[in-house]
């Protein structure tokens, strides 16, 4: 399988990169970023084979004509693109802009490019018409994804998220007062977005048989029931 991770250095995308670098399913992963992680080179060489590495000023791109997209992705099949960008703690016209403008543009690679399943973090409060900003914003990029023409999406709608190395000091001290079992590990997000990928596209997969126009809205109960059900081995 061939994929894309938009957001591969942040919390869950750099964990979500060791998930797939690990599993068998997946031979090429795309990852456009700023700057790559000093930790991909402690990966093997044959887990580096798998990488594509895209050095990009910024995201603005994403918004790119098909014919410029396919120049910088490639013209081969591409199954599966991962939103994993976030910026809860940028100001307001920076967060509209990573968190639904990059995000639609994501949705968006998908239709121009005919990817059939988008996978994007959201977050579990997220609503078009919530007095909070962030939650406002993510609420009306999940909307307009939801609209959007393709086969597969899945909004993944966590708490908090434990775990992540690049966590706010909020989001730590949250962290050490709430049960794990009422949040999900940035680990597990990671690995339960990977497993329902790869469900859909595998051809006896538990997910493989379904219509066109699957959008899935995972909650927490949902990431962390997949994530424990550990459905995939690594090789």
């Amino acid at each position: 399988m061939k994929t894309i991770v938009v957001g591969s250095t942040g919390g869950v995308g750099r964990e979500l990169v060791k998930h797939l670098v690990n599993s068998p399913y997946y031979q090429s992963i795309i990852l456009p970023v700023r700057k790559p992680l000093e930790d991909w080179n402690s990966f093997s060489e044959q887990q580096k084979s798998k990488m594509k590495i895209i050095i990009e000023e910024n995201f603005d791109f994403l918004g790119d004509p098909k014919e410029d997209l396919e120049k910088i992705f490639g013209t081969e099949k591409i199954d599966s693109l991962f939103d994993c960008l976030g910026g809860s703690y940028l100001n307001n016209d920076d967060l509209r802009k990573v968190d639904k403008t990059y995000a639609i543009y994501c949705a968006e690679i998908c239709e121009k490019l005919n990817i059939n399943h988008f996978s994007i973090i959201s977050t579990n409060k997220a609503s078009p018409d919530s007095s909070s900003v962030y939650n406002r914003i993510k609420g009306e990029a999940d909307e307009e994804i939801l609209k959007k023409n393709i086969k597969y999406i899945d909004i993944y709608r966590p708490g908090v998220i434990l775990g992540r190395p690049n966590a706010g000091c909020l989001e730590k001290f949250v962290g050490s007062f709430v049960c794990c079992c009422a949040n999900v590990t940035a680990t597990n997000l990671a690995k339960a977005m990977m497993i329902n990928d790869i469900n859909i596209h595998k051809p006896a997969g538990e997910l493989s048989e379904l219509e066109d126009g699957y959008k899935k809205i995972n909650r927490n109960s949902d990431i962390n029931n997949i994530a424990a059900n550990n459905e995939v081995k690594f090789d």
